[in-house]
């Protein structure tokens, strides 16, 4: 067992990497920023949770991922795919504009090193024009990096930096079907959410609004 990046309990290590966020950083971004748009598409969307909280929005949603867990929301469309293999929408959105927003798999999975860059890299490289918006939950330290700014913001700054300063626990999938609401404890990581738009535009920061129940009582506050 490890203390995983998404949490700060020991869990085992998930070969695919299958973490769940809870509803509410969904819910902080579409409270944030506009997506435009009348389909969301997660590329790995586990059981659904961030379409759940876009249908609830009235978008139209469909997801892919390499597993169709147990769970996921019949509602949604769906097709199990590898998204760095796919170069094209796996469903036809007809004239509809379409956003993209997932949480993608993080770290070393088969021969590739860091799955979350990859999902960015890939779908800057086959997705961009072709979306409204491309929203992408990710460790606040993705903001930086020389190798990363060479290979990504250089040629294609994202609209938005949105920060979780609500720290959203992740826990794997598997421990969440296993102790339902009660594997979301011990938020440890710091994120942000990077979205990119069709057309280039200045970095705007954007600081997301936490749930106001979730705010610990004073005595609980850490001073830094």
């Amino acid at each position: 067992a490890r203390v995983t990046r998404r949490a700060a309990v020991k869990y085992p290590k998930d070969a695919e990497q299958w973490f769940i966020e809870p509803p509410s950083v969904a819910e902080q971004v579409f409270a944030s920023v506009d997506l435009g748009g009348s389909v969301i598409y997660d590329p790995s969307c586990g059981i659904g949770t961030t379409l759940n909280v876009a249908r609830k929005r009235k978008f139209i949603t469909f997801g892919t991922d390499i597993v169709d867990r147990p769970g996921r929301h019949e509602r949604h469309g769906f097709r199990r795919a590898n998204f760095l293999k796919l170069t094209s929408f796996p469903f036809d959105p007809g004239d509809r504009g379409v956003s993209i927003f997932c949480n993608p798999p993080y770290g070393k999975i088969g021969d590739v090193d860091n799955m979350g860059e990859a999902f960015v890299v890939h779908a800057l490289d086959h997705f961009r024009e072709r979306c409204e918006h491309m929203a992408f939950i990710l460790p606040i330290e993705f903001m930086a990096g020389q190798d990363r700014y060479f290979d990504i913001y250089e040629k294609r700054e994202p609209a938005f930096a949105l920060i979780c300063n609500q720290r959203p626990s992740m826990p794997p999938g598997r421990k969440v079907e296993e102790l339902g609401a009660k594997a979301f404890k011990g938020a440890m990581g710091d994120y942000c959410v990077l979205v990119w738009a069709r057309e280039p535009a200045p970095c705007r920061t954007i600081f997301m609004r936490p749930t106001a129940a979730n705010r610990p009582p004073l005595i609980e506050r850490r001073i830094r």
